[in-house]
């Protein structure tokens, strides 16, 4: 994999946008864990190689759905790379002994420090299968200049297209997708090939995730809910939103791409063409052809 890099401020927001085509549908989908572009200061503290820091990413996700347009959705992505922000965790998940000025950082700064975050995959990774990122610790300066320049208008973004639906149709879907590595997609003895996530039944209205899971299985994929993952931040933090459900949808990876290479192989369109009908089927059971105003 070539790392992409550029001056950190360039482009001037961290996300791309695809709108959707024709008649809008009550539905948006999120990739956070795409982007492929390494500020220049990043890449000039950094200790591993791309092959290590690719461990991070979904790979190819944000390509695989972005025909669901074609069905009214839009697609927001990620452009910068999980190593540099993590979208699918809160701002202040962070463990603050990882700064190199951790004495000083609780002063006026509270973290959650959760299980993630101590072991360096918190919302600025410092860590990759237990390997530090970076030859010297970062700061606190450095971790509060990421979240402003990446993190928070990735989520202003998104909350701003909810809110344009949410005048369109009485209530909208956002699907946050992902990738699993096959290795951690287990349930049971078995991999599952589809993993759904709406935080045991809080972020999402019941009957839209039985649709994602039954379509899933008509398919011919074996699809569980909340297991192995069963949502992130984004779920949580949109899915509590009024008028708005939010699923997590992890896919696995080998069913799309390589693992070894993370480039796509021949199973990709086959997978874009469910994403694309998973979204033509939702937007039908939501009623997206009687545009109403949200109540």
């Amino acid at each position: 994999m070539q790392i992409n890099h550029h001056n950190r401020r360039s482009p001037a927001r961290g996300f791309n946008h695809r709108s959707s085509e024709g008649a809008p549908a009550p539905i948006l989908l999120s990739s956070p864990h795409s982007g492929q572009f390494y500020p220049a200061e990043m890449l000039a503290q950094i200790r591993l190689g791309p092959g290590e820091l690719r461990q991070l990413d979904d790979g190819p996700v944000d390509e695989l759905i972005d025909d669901a347009r074609h069905f009214g959705a839009d697609v927001v992505s990620a452009i910068y790379p999980r190593a540099v922000i993590d979208l699918n965790r809160r701002h202040d998940e962070l463990d603050p002994l990882v700064l190199a000025d951790h004495r000083h950082a609780g002063s006026g700064q509270q973290f959650l420090t959760s299980v993630k975050a101590k072991v360096g995959l918190g919302v600025v990774p410092t860590k990759v299968m237990g390997q530090a990122i970076y030859r010297q610790p970062i700061s606190l300066a450095d971790v509060h200049d990421r979240v402003e320049f990446a993190y928070w208008p990735y989520y202003r973004f998104l909350r701003a297209l909810i809110d344009e639906r949410l005048t369109m149709f009485p209530h909208v879907l956002v699907l946050d997708c992902h990738s699993m590595p096959q290795s951690v997609a287990m349930v049971g003895r078995e991999p599952v090939d589809v993993a759904l996530g709406d935080r045991f039944g809080t972020t999402c209205q019941p009957e839209l995730v039985a649709l994602t899971q039954r379509y899933f299985r008509d398919c011919g994929l074996k699809a569980a809910r909340n297991k192995p993952f069963a949502g992130g931040h984004i779920t949580e933090h949109f899915g509590q939103l009024p008028h708005v459900s939010c699923i997590q949808i992890e896919l696995r990876r080998d069913l799309f791409f390589d693992e070894a290479t993370y480039i796509a192989h021949h199973g990709m369109s086959r997978m874009q063409s469910m994403m694309t009908g998973l979204v033509r089927q939702l937007g039908q059971a939501m009623g997206q052809d009687a545009i109403s105003t949200a109540a």
